[in-house]
């Protein structure tokens, strides 16, 4: 079986990475921090978040229809 490629130096770099990037779509009011009963903590999309997602999923399409324009 091959080896797994990752991108990052270790699963401490990952964690870290990960919540640096909820961080700041915490700040942005793109995503919600919430504990659960467990006392873990949870993230979701507020609505702000979701109308960003909507756009970024616009121009991600367009994008490849752009790509799939210049290759045919």
């Amino acid at each position: 079986m091959s080896e797994e490629l990752h991108y990052y130096e270790s699963d401490e770099e990952f964690g870290e990475i990960v919540s640096s990037v909820l961080l700041k779509l915490v700040r942005e009011g793109d995503v919600e921090q919430l504990i659960g009963e467990d006392g873990e903590f949870y993230f979701q999309l507020t609505k702000q978040g979701k109308e960003t997602m909507k756009l970024l999923q616009a121009r991600l399409r367009e994008n490849k229809h752009e790509e799939e324009e210049l290759w045919s």
